[in-house]
């Protein structure tokens, strides 16, 4: 299960994983349209307790999801002392309680199975600072922490946790932002170019594969030598 599915990294994970031979539940609030038969589109707000009760009744009542991808985020452009209260609470709960959420509907049925694999998407911004977007500064480095608790909790019973940061990474997202930001973080990042969702995405799948079976509770940096400096 892939949430934030039709995003440029998301989009990216669910076609490396249909690459793969999996099927692929791809969560998005917006109705996505894939061209695989092996995609299975689940449009909801993923910060809503109720949605996810309706989704698991709907698809993992007899089955269990075996990949959770929590990928779904939202960002806020402005400075600390442009995030009003609206705002801060709008990105904490897309970015933070939904990934909690999606979590919460996947693990009862990992723990059945005794096995299970889930990558959270963090970001740079969760591990260094910058002059802007606070509440995304704020959930990102939460997402960290949610990995290693549920590293902690869970990985005696068969499911590993796992964080991706991704760095600059060439998405709609990037291309629609202010070009002074795109070059402050390419200023800094040591490949001097963005990644592509793609890189992304087979980081993921690695993590979620047998060859990374020992593997739990780790921060993988796609950041072309960001984190480094």
């Amino acid at each position: 299960m892939i949430t934030g599915a039709a995003g440029g990294i998301g989009r990216a994970v669910v076609d490396r994983f249909v690459d793969e031979g999996a099927t692929v539940l791809a969560v998005d609030r917006v109705p996505v349209a894939f061209d695989s038969e092996a995609v299975v589109p689940v449009t909801l707000d993923i910060a809503d307790e109720m949605q996810w009760s309706a989704f698991v009744d709907e698809h993992l009542r007899t089955t269990a999801v075996d990949i959770l991808v929590n990928n779904a985020a939202i960002g806020d452009p402005g400075t600390f002392l442009e995030t009003d209260a609206d705002t801060w609470d709008n990105v904490l709960r897309v970015n933070q309680l939904g990934s909690l959420l999606a979590a919460r509907a996947v693990v009862p049925g990992m723990l059945g199975q005794g096995a299970g694999a889930i990558v959270n998407i963090s970001s740079i911004l969760g591990a260094v600072g910058m002059p802007f977007s606070p509440a995304y500064h704020a959930t990102k480095g939460a997402i960290r922490q949610l990995t290693k608790h549920l590293t902690v909790a869970y990985g005696s019973r068969g499911i590993r946790a796992n964080t991706v940061l991704p760095g600059t990474i060439r998405t709609p997202l990037t291309e629609g932002q202010a070009q002074d930001r795109n070059e402050l973080f390419l200023a800094r990042t040591p490949m001097g170019r963005q990644g592509t969702p793609l890189e992304v995405a087979s980081a993921v799948v690695f993590l979620c594969s047998d060859e990374a079976s020992f593997i739990n509770g780790a921060e993988l940096a796609v950041d072309g030598g960001y984190l480094a400096l």
